[in-house]
């Protein structure tokens, strides 16, 4: 009997005592978890160790584990997680996941590093902020400022020499600022003429228009390729015009030439390219052989600091009337006066204007001359004389594969 009533005990106080231990296991006081607020300077490695993210110094940090604490790319607040582990099949059993979560604050202190130059022009060129920037790098972004800006076209325009600042500023605020130095000197003269004949028309000016220049990766995505010429061509031609001797003349030069108060030399030709597509390695080519060139810039396509270059001078072809074929001269007269005036604006108040496909009538003419424009280009296939009409100033088309021997054919 007694071993009976042994044999019933034996597991009842068993159970009894594993009830217990649940009810004490489940009810036992948790640590105090005091979770810290972390601060990680943006582009830096978050820390893993928990002991980093918590207040408490007292407490065994290998029974938690940290979660939701991965490397932030951009500033701003964020949290993590700290849990603890379950030790046994009883706790993963029985109890419910305990957190705790604070915050990560990845923050920007770090000033951009700006590169700057200084820079030489001569009387007239036109540069930007741009100009006197190497590099600006920072972990966000980098955009470029000066308190000096409205300055900017005064000192082109004045021989002289001028110390400006430069700000490099990155989105969270954090900025640098560095002096550099312009210097302005005096244009080249061309011969100005003591007297005018008013029937004197010398040889003519070659005025030549190209399009877009392109390396063969881009020549499946460049249309017409009539008017698209491989950047090596384009090398060549301006090769021929530097070796050669010409002199490659501004749009006022021109001007004044065809109005009779300057001769230039006898070896000139004004180099002009349409639209605003495939311009960078024409500059390129441009600034390599040190040759003066006009882009005839849609003013809508991009902002006129994406074609800064000593070497290149920027007038206007509509702000946004080049569409279809037809598009300025379709247009109500209203209409033309807005965009000739949003396109001037834009453009340092440029006189200058080349018609989109060559298009031209006595409205878009008037409309010209009402918003302050003085000479306006087309086609043609002949050189620009003294006594042309100046809306009406011709140009040879380049085509895209027009030989050396054919630019001779047009500027000599």
């Amino acid at each position: 009997m007694l071993k009976k009533v042994i044999l019933i005990t034996i597991p009842i106080l068993a159970i009894i005592s594993i009830g217990l231990f649940i009810v004490i296991l489940f009810f036992k006081k948790e640590e105090e978890i005091q979770p810290r607020d972390v601060t990680v300077e943006l582009g830096h490695e978050l820390t893993t160790k928990i002991e980093d993210y918590l207040k408490n110094s007292d407490i065994d940090y290998h029974k938690y584990t940290l979660d939701n604490h991965k490397y932030r790319d951009k500033a701003g607040k964020y949290s993590y997680v700290i849990s603890k582990k379950k030790k046994n099949l009883i706790e993963k059993l029985t109890k419910k996941r305990i957190e705790y979560q604070g915050n990560i604050y990845v923050v920007d202190t770090t000033v951009p590093f700006l590169v700057v130059k200084n820079v030489e022009i001569k009387e007239g060129e036109e540069i930007n902020l741009n100009s006197f920037v190497e590099s600006c790098t920072d972990l966000s972004e980098c955009s470029i400022s000066s308190p000096d800006e409205s300055k900017l076209i005064e000192m082109q325009s004045k021989v002289g020499e001028y110390d400006l600042n430069i700000v490099g500023t990155d989105k969270y605020g954090n900025t640098v600022q560095k002096k550099v130095h312009l210097k302005v000197n005096e244009k080249p003269k061309v011969e100005v003429k003591q007297e005018t004949k008013a029937s004197y028309q010398g040889g003519g000016v070659a005025v030549l228009n190209y399009h877009f220049t392109i390396s063969d990766e881009e020549k499946s995505s460049c249309s017409p390729s009539s008017i698209c010429m491989n950047e090596n061509l384009f090398d060549e031609h301006l090769k021929y015009i530097k070796e050669n001797g010409f002199y490659t003349a501004t749009l006022k030069e021109l001007e004044d030439y065809l109005d009779g108060k300057i001769d230039l030399p006898k070896k000139s030709v004004v180099i002009t390219i349409d639209d605003g597509w495939f311009v960078s390695r024409a500059i390129s080519k441009l600034e390599k052989y040190d040759l003066h060139g006009v882009l005839f810039l849609i003013g809508s396509l991009a902002p006129v600091t994406d074609y800064a270059s000593k070497n290149l001078e920027i007038a206007s072809h509509t702000w946004n009337l080049h569409g279809a074929y037809g598009s300025l001269v379709n247009a109500s007269f209203d209409t033309i006066i807005e965009d000739l005036n949003q396109s001037k604006s834009s453009l340092n108040g440029t006189p200058y204007f080349c018609y989109p496909f060559y298009q031209y009538d006595n409205h878009v003419i008037e409309a010209l001359k009402q918003t302050g424009f003085t000479m306006a280009f087309a086609g043609g296939g002949v050189k620009a004389r003294r006594g042309v009409d100046k809306y009406k100033v011709p140009r040879f088309v380049v085509g895209g594969n027009d030989s050396v021997a054919t630019l001779a054919s047009y500027i000599n």
